[in-house]
């Protein structure tokens, strides 16, 4: 394996032969009209947070698996199935989030909106019980560290927020696990009697939410 020293210098041979007229006293002169090689293969070699087979997350909210990486482009393949090329370059200057690092297991959280009017202790206490037994039938859901349940009141809201924390082995994980556990929950709520409140919609009126007027819009 190369040092980081010796990249640097096998990078600026591969871009001088690609643009000769680029002085080696000014590699990054962008009068060159091959510029963008020099800024592309530099984006490749440095950047090892982006590797094939990541599932990364671009600033523009979509998610992928990374096919592969050349000196010019990375090939993202998206959950819709599409391909996606991207110029390193561009992709160096933006934000995304890689779910495989630090490692695969990711934390998530599910949020239940539970009535003022309901048993809250109650409540809280199924949550626990379904969130222990589905870590020995849920594929994906992590036993170590345990789920964690807690629980928010927002203001000016007519419910309690119960929140239950928990981990999965990786990205694609938690699709199943959310969907399983929400299942559950719901179940053992209309069989023990616990009502769940409707979350209220907000329809924000105005050039901007600071400056516009908010009417809430309820759920029927």
């Amino acid at each position: 394996m190369p040092c980081h020293h010796c990249g640097i210098k096998a990078v600026q041979k591969v871009v001088e032969g690609l643009c000769p007229e680029v002085k080696p006293t000014d590699p990054y002169d962008r009068s060159c009209h091959r510029y963008t090689h020099l800024e592309n293969i530099g984006c490749w070699y440095l950047d090892h947070t982006r590797r094939p087979g990541d599932i990364i997350g671009l600033e523009t909210g979509q998610e992928g698996c990374v096919e592969g990486i050349t000196w010019m482009t990375t090939r993202i393949r998206m959950l819709s199935n599409n391909i996606v090329v991207i110029p390193n370059n561009k992709l160096a200057q933006s934000i995304v989030t890689n779910y495989y690092l630090p490692d695969k297991e990711m934390a998530l959280e599910i949020t239940v909106p539970v009535s003022y009017e309901a048993d809250i202790e109650k409540a809280e206490r199924i949550l626990a019980e379904e969130a222990e037994m589905a870590v020995d039938h849920v594929p994906g859901l992590l036993k170590e560290p345990r789920p964690q349940l807690s629980y928010v009141t927002g203001c000016r809201e007519n419910f309690v927020k119960l929140i239950l924390a928990f981990r999965v082995g990786e990205f694609v994980d938690q699709y199943t696990v959310r969907s399983e556990l929400r299942k559950k929950i719901l179940k053992r709520f209309r069989q023990e009697g616990i009502s769940m409140a409707l979350m209220p919609a907000f329809v924000y009126l105005g050039k901007n939410d600071n400056c516009g007027d908010k009417a809430q819009v309820r759920n029927s």
